[in-house]
């Protein structure tokens, strides 16, 4: 009955008249979406499901959004000028295959600017991502070998959610340090539970090449930086912060010279993954902007915010994806005083 109601509710404030009358009285804002990976059933791969991209597409295209890139965003607030009513950006981090192979076709097809924001040295093969070999050494592992890092950790392996608590806890554990202690913790836990770490990435965690990358241009699609090698930048010495940011730009350029000088901080969160000494390296540097991965909308007016803009995470359903896209979500934001 619950589901019911919330469901014709969100409806009924997200149909066209609705949306007419909300967007007038709400002040220009834009909706902007993190994604990452897409499901690739085969491959083993839960993500975002296409079939959901696409309904979302054909609802803003149906309801006369405006589809900005994350550099066209980014533009409107440095310029000062009024952000377009009924706007929403897509933005992809890492740079992983299946996004350049499930989402952008579909992009494409709605004419959607989504952003890929890449990791350079991830399509260059050189190293992968530390979450990812955490989610190898789960698959890889017996469970009675898990237990050996579950004991390291004070954790009970006899209980129900063993596997995903362990999992969580050793995420948590490698966001606190810098990437020299991620690669020598990675290494210790392998050797712990007798699998071994490939140094190239296994086929179910590759990058896109850059063949891909450039192709995604060629779609109408954008591509901006996302550090060299994916570390918790906020962990790193200046000199590397710098290095991560200044020279993931350098390298993306030198591949495809298109590329949208718009930054997106690695993890995200502000305060604990990035924070003033990120924004001030990047507000010193070619890129325009940098987008987080804290929640909330981008707003007209809020320039001091430009190295740090907000983002959602993509919806796993279309309800929820309508209240955020319209007006409904930044009326309750307004309703909390935000």
């Amino acid at each position: 009955m619950a589901n019911a109601l919330k469901t014709l509710l969100i409806n009924t404030l997200t149909s066209k008249l609705a949306n007419n009358i909300g967007f007038k009285l709400a002040n220009p804002f834009c909706s902007v979406f993190m994604l990452h990976r897409f499901a690739v059933d085969d491959q083993g791969i839960h993500g975002h499901d296409p079939a959901l991209l696409k309904n979302t597409l054909e609802y803003l295209r149906k309801n006369k959004f405006n589809l900005l890139s994350a550099e066209q965003l980014s533009n409107y607030l440095i310029e000062g000028r009024p952000i377009p009513k009924r706007s929403v950006c897509f933005t992809l981090d890492d740079g992983f295959w299946d996004q350049a192979a499930v989402s952008a076709p579909i992009f494409a097809e709605y004419d959607c600017p989504a952003t890929y924001f890449l990791t350079t040295r991830f399509l260059d093969d050189q190293c992968w991502m530390w979450d990812s070999k955490v989610e190898y050494l789960f698959d890889e592992t017996p469970v009675e070998k898990l237990a050996l890092l579950a004991q390291k950790y004070s954790i009970n392996p006899q209980t129900p959610n063993f596997r995903s608590d362990l999992f969580n806890t050793l995420i948590a554990a490698l966001k606190k340090c810098c990437e020299q202690d991620i690669l020598a913790t990675l290494a210790s836990w392998a050797e712990l539970v007798g699998t071994p770490i490939p140094q190239k990435a296994p086929a179910k965690y590759k990058a896109m090449s850059w063949d891909d990358a450039n192709k995604l241009i060629k779609l109408g699609l954008k591509v901006g930086p996302h550090s060299v090698t994916h570390p918790i930048i906020a962990n790193e010495t200046e000199q590397d912060a710098q290095w991560q940011i200044n020279q993931s730009w350098v390298e993306l350029k030198a591949k495809i010279p298109e590329a949208s000088p718009v930054f997106c901080y690695t993890v995200g969160r502000y305060g604990q993954d990035f924070g003033e000494r990120e924004m001030a390296i990047v507000g010193n540097s070619e890129l325009t902007s940098a987008y987080a991965a804290d929640p909330g909308f981008v707003e007209a007016g809020k320039q001091d915010t430009i190295t740090a803009l907000k983002r959602y995470g993509y919806p796993a359903d279309m309800l929820d994806f309508k209240q955020y896209a319209t007006w409904l979500e930044r009326a309750k934001d307004k309703l909390r005083g935000n």
